[in-house]
């Protein structure tokens, strides 16, 4: 039976990282390997990380940074201890239901030219009750679907990341997450879609944390989000004819918010992004954004 590692990723996450091991246990596919990649948590996740593992899983590998990394290179260094054929990245703050990764095995299997398969995921507050919408129901302007998911990921980010599973191949072809970002996701998303067709699973396999405080709300971080997907953007900026105006498009998008938001480094990116388009329409922004060094914000 093939091999699934999940690394489990926590920060700060003491009062939830044990839910999430115990339903990583849960699972009802035997063969699991767990990596827990703690990144310089200081409310006491480390000791019950630790506890965990030596109550439930001796086996699991446990890399205890002593100072916050960010997320991308926590990550990134517990990719080398990958053992399995199928890998996923995982909060510890969420929940897999526990025939999540046997399902998705089942369908990868199946299905050769896919490299990821996502599904729905229920959205739960901070004490774990279920809030009234799935994420997909919630973001109804992102419309799953099976197939060739490159066109689609420029304009937007579509799977729910934390239902992913992928295929130890994806990470052969595509390298490491970009230690650049903040957020793993969409940028990784990206890159593996030019190579690899995604499945998508009309189910529930996750309970997802909604609190103030995830990297990924932008209404909280708007300058960190807008900044990681201008990084997004540029870093995967495809010169091919049928992709470069969406491209251009969406990078004119960031520059637009970052402009609005007196973005104190915004000369520089835009500058860059200007270089690299030759769209003329980044340039009232680009000039508009030099007084910005002296007085914009972080």
């Amino acid at each position: 039976m093939q091999i699934v590692s999940i690394i489990a990723v926590c920060y700060n996450q003491a009062a939830y990282v044990a839910d999430t091991l115990n339903s990583i246990k849960a699972q009802t596919y035997p063969n699991i390997q767990l990596i827990v990649a703690d990144d310089g948590s200081e409310d006491g996740s480390k000791e019950v990380i630790k506890n965990w593992i030596a109550q439930n899983d001796p086996s699991a590998i446990f890399i205890d940074h002593q100072k916050n990394l960010g997320l991308t290179k926590n990550i990134n260094s517990a990719l080398p201890y990958i053992k399995g054929d199928y890998f996923q990245v995982f909060g510890c703050d969420d929940i897999m239901l526990p025939d999540k990764i046997e399902r998705q095995v089942a369908l990868l299997q199946a299905n050769k030219d896919a490299g990821i398969v996502y599904s729905d995921m229920q959205l739960i507050d901070k004490e774990g009750h279920d809030l009234p919408l799935t994420y997909f129901q919630k973001h109804a302007y992102k419309q799953p679907f099976s197939g060739d998911h490159y066109e689609s990921l420029i304009n937007r980010i579509i799977p729910a990341a934390p239902t992913v599973l992928i295929k130890k191949g994806v990470l052969e072809k595509t390298g490491y997450y970009n230690e650049k970002l903040d957020y793993e996701d969409y940028d990784y998303f990206l890159r593996a879609a030019k190579h690899y067709s995604f499945i998508y699973e009309p189910t529930i396999t996750v309970k997802y944390r909604v609190l103030e405080s995830s990297l990924s709300n932008h209404n909280v971080y708007p300058v960190k989000y807008f900044r990681n997907l201008f990084t997004v953007l540029y870093s995967n900026y495809d010169t091919r004819k049928q992709y470069r105006q969406q491209f251009n498009d969406r990078l004119l998008f960031c520059i637009k918010n970052l402009y609005s938001l007196k973005y104190k480094n915004a000369f520089g990116l835009f500058s860059k992004a200007l270089l690299k388009t030759g769209d003329t329409r980044l340039l009232k922004y680009t000039i508009a954004s030099i007084p910005f060094m002296f007085t914009g914000i972080k």
